[in-house]
């Protein structure tokens, strides 16, 4: 269920950008830690998901950018890891 994984190691920050208009599935778990995963990109993001979830120091989004958390997890086979999911139904974020 990880579709992208970083160290979790201080010294590891990096800035995950996402630069293209053609990412309509990401569907895993993006953990980043001690990173910020970034898209300024004038698309949806992952609409096409099952599921996605991120993990990470920050997101950010620029412009007219629409990031898609769908919460579909029985439409996939991709292992939905242990504390990733909605409670009773709702979607949340967390800081």
């Amino acid at each position: 269920g990880v579709l992208i994984w970083q160290q979790n190691d201080p010294r590891a920050a990096k800035l995950f950008e996402v630069r293209s208009t053609k990412v309509h599935t990401l569907t895993g778990t993006i953990y980043l830690p001690n990173s910020t995963f970034y898209a300024s990109v004038d698309a949806p993001i992952a609409q096409s998901s099952a599921y996605t979830a991120i993990v990470a120091r920050k997101i950010s989004l620029d412009g007219s950018v629409e990031l898609v958390l769908n919460d579909d997890y029985e439409a996939t086979d991709v292992p939905v890891p242990s504390g990733v999911g909605a409670a009773g139904g709702e979607v949340f974020l967390r800081n």
